[in-house]
């Protein structure tokens, strides 16, 4: 079976937190619009190989983190 490396995985999940601190300020659909072409990407160069459970795990990661980039922003949550 064939599945994105966990060095590959974790240089995408540092890239959206990188551009997640340097959007801390920006409003939500800036952040969206960063945010599309890198997870979109990502997740097209990887759709061909095994990769459901990679998905789910980045997706987990990424929830996280804009859930604490909407903490941040809001104060509440």
């Amino acid at each position: 079976m064939i599945k994105p490396s966990k060095k590959k995985v974790a240089l995408h999940i540092q890239k959206l937190r990188d551009t997640i601190d340097a959007y801390k300020t920006a409003s939500q659909a800036a952040l969206i619009n960063k945010l599309n072409p890198i997870v979109r990407g990502w997740c097209n160069y990887y759709s061909r190989v095994c990769s459901k459970q990679t998905f789910a795990s980045c997706d987990k990661v990424l929830f996280s983190q804009l859930r604490a980039w909407a903490r941040y922003r809001t104060g509440k949550i």
